[in-house]
């Protein structure tokens, strides 16, 4: 399964992206273990950035939401488009050929791991959402302020 670094930490304006990665998180954990006894593996690849026009498209959604907001949404919300635009505008991404040679990987090798990370700067996203929930809150803040 293709999940996401957002399926084990939610940044904010993406809470829906990674409400979805954090369920196919849980999917994938209890069939990793109902098809166990049938030797079927579950495998999940958590890639970062990957160099794809999703991050083109996020900065002409984010724009055109703004461009049709009132005053009080605007006040409310620029702060955090603005850093979910500059994130998007230097995302840093991986090739998507890098996420394929993993699951190629995990296809033929005989033991598999239950998880892949893949991509730049992943185990410090990794690291970030193993922190207590009070710091993690306080570095995200800080980050899209």
């Amino acid at each position: 399964m293709i999940s996401s670094i957002s399926g084990r930490i939610a940044l904010p304006g993406l809470s829906v992206y990674a409400a979805s990665k954090f369920a196919l998180e849980a999917l994938s954990d209890a069939l990793r273990v109902e098809l166990k006894p049938f030797n079927i593996a579950v495998v999940l690849i958590e890639p970062g950035n990957v160099a794809t026009p999703i991050w083109e498209k996020s900065i002409a959604d984010n724009d055109a939401v703004m461009a049709q907001a009132d005053a009080a949404v605007k006040n409310l919300y620029a702060h955090l488009i603005e850093a979910l635009n500059k994130i998007a505008q230097n995302p840093g991404g991986i090739e998507p050929e890098q996420v394929a040679n993993i699951v190629a990987h995990a296809l033929v090798v005989k033991r598999p791991r239950s998880r892949y990370l893949v991509g730049k700067g992943i185990r410090r996203m990794w690291l970030l959402s193993r922190l207590p929930d009070s710091i993690r809150d306080w570095i995200l803040l800080r980050n899209f302020k």
